[in-house]
């Protein structure tokens, strides 16, 4: 059975654990991550299909009624994700710390929790978006500096400000190590996500559709499994 450690990691400790944690809590949650990967795939398809319009028309030719639904769907997909996000890392969390918490319990904190969640996202976004449209490289910077404010944010009820400066804290220091942990993660993900890209056109996009649910299903949670043990580790070496 997995536990948080107690002790400072190496990097190749942490990849063991991240791992190791995945492996104990996939049958627990594999229906989540099902959840919000179909969800997601539902919303994507019907912002491809109710349009009446082509959607690559200049923006002033595209009839408002399309422009309302996509604007709509949007919204719906990014509460939804948001939503799903809040509710797996708190479950994982969760059973990282082996507290017996129902399922309808952890729903319960994520709803308390939700519009900081909610801000805490978008504004992570707007500040990855700005940055890497300095030169892509502060957008890198910042995304790890501010990666552990969602879990602060759902798993120990932050503020949308302190949990920002907390996460910058704990990584500030340590952010290569920050980064060479995620490096698996990354490479497999941005994998597929190119495989994806080489495919689209050449395979029936449902058929991709369909093995990125399955994908997902499957491997969805170890981002979570990743971040959770990353980030008790440095917790664990502020406490120093």
């Amino acid at each position: 059975m997995f536990t948080f450690a107690t002790t400072q990691s190496s990097i190749t400790k942490l990849w063991r654990d991240g791992f190791s944690f995945y492996k104990n809590t996939f049958t627990k949650i594999w229906y989540l991550t099902l959840a919000v990967t179909v969800t997601i795939w539902i919303l994507q398809i019907a912002g491809a299909v109710i349009p009446t319009t082509d959607l690559n028309l200049p923006f002033s030719q595209i009839p408002k009624r399309d422009i309302l639904i996509l604007v709509v769907l949007t919204l719906v997909s990014f509460l939804t994700h948001s939503y799903f996000i809040g509710l797996l890392y708190t479950r994982i969390y969760n059973l990282g710390k082996h507290k017996h918490v129902s399922l309808i319990k952890d729903m319960q904190v994520v709803r308390s929790r939700f519009f900081a969640l909610c801000g805490i996202i978008l504004l992570m976004a707007c500040i990855v978006i700005l940055g890497m449209l300095a030169l892509v490289i502060p957008g890198i910077f910042m995304a790890y500096l501010f990666m552990f404010s969602v879990p602060l944010v759902i798993c120990e009820n932050y503020s949308i400000w302190r949990a920002l400066g907390t996460s910058a804290k704990l990584v500030w220091g340590n952010w290569w190590r920050t980064f060479w942990v995620m490096i698996p993660i990354a490479v497999f993900f941005y994998s597929v996500y190119g495989l994806d890209a080489l495919l689209v056109d050449k395979i029936y996009r449902g058929v991709i559709g369909i093995a990125n649910i399955i994908f997902f299903t499957l491997f969805g949670s170890l981002i979570y499994t990743f971040i959770l043990v990353q980030f008790n580790d440095l917790q664990l070496r502020k406490k120093k």
